[in-house]
């Protein structure tokens, strides 16, 4: 036979258990999986936002130290102005609260100051990289294995970079953007801009990346693929010998570099 003090926890429990039923709409279950999933993606976007502010927020901060930095370098530090960072009124950054700004004696950042080419992206886990200068975004590191151009496509089509989907091959004119042939890169002898923040490109001559643009006959009847070469030594001097064709047999073999974002890029069937 239960006691009192039994009889009184089961009551309680009882009465909280109505309670969390009765709380639920009556048509909770009643959601169709498109709108739960429409759910789900507009969590997604929200945590997308939130995660893009916060890496706007650390670059315009990392900015201001340099600014500062360059300043007293340059012998424009005057100490005892106050160099408050933009939105704050003791010096120290703020998190979005609001305030007066007082820049001291150095005035406010030139107006045209653009951001840097390229940025690693945090919600990509600072996994890509975003290209400012095309508005595409690039795998940070690709595979470092080679494969055949059929191979190469489908790996692109089902790559999924922390939780993120959508990457396809690019086209040669996209691969050839990131090249820049006045580079001093000297150490990874790379045809890729200085400071770049790329890991693993491939700089032995022969080895190259699929491109999706495909070499087309007289007749219009695709040929052969295009592969991109970014070392120093198989440029050779011409920028135009960074471009070549591969053949399509499977034993045919190049390196495979993802990106997303632009125009959608042709197909094998193009």
């Amino acid at each position: 036979m239960l006691n009192k003090t039994a009889v009184t926890v089961f009551s309680t429990l009882l009465v909280a258990g109505m309670l969390t039923v009765a709380v639920v709409p009556a048509d909770a279950k009643n959601y169709t999986r498109a709108e739960k999933k429409e759910f789900k993606h507009w969590l997604r976007a929200q945590n997308h936002d939130w995660r893009r502010w916060m890496h706007e927020q650390k670059y315009e901060w990392w900015k201001w130290v340099h600014e500062q930095k360059h300043s007293f370098y340059q012998g424009e530090w005057d100490r005892d102005a106050k160099f408050a960072f933009p939105g704050s009124d003791n010096g120290y950054p703020d998190p979005g609260t609001g305030g007066t700004t007082d820049p001291g004696t150095t005035g406010e950042p030139p107006a045209n100051e653009s951001k840097p080419r390229f940025e690693v992206l945090v919600e990509y886990n600072n996994l890509a990289v975003r290209d400012n200068e095309s508005g595409l975004i690039w795998e940070k590191s690709p595979n470092t294995g080679t494969i055949n151009f059929y191979g190469a496509w489908m790996q692109c089509a089902r790559r999924d970079l922390h939780m993120q989907m959508g990457w396809r091959l690019p086209a040669t004119a996209e691969l050839t953007s990131l090249m820049d042939g006045m580079n001093s890169d000297t150490q990874q002898d790379l045809l890729l801009p200085d400071g770049h923040p790329f890991v693993g490109i491939f700089t032995a001559p022969g080895m190259g990346y699929w491109s999706a643009t495909q070499s087309k006959n007289p007749n219009g009847v695709n040929v052969t693929p295009l592969a991109v070469y970014f070392s120093k030594s198989s440029a050779n001097g011409n920028l135009a010998n960074t471009v070549g064709q591969l053949a399509y047999a499977n034993s045919v073999n190049a390196g495979v570099w993802c990106v997303k974002g632009g125009l959608i890029g042709p197909s094998v069937t193009d």
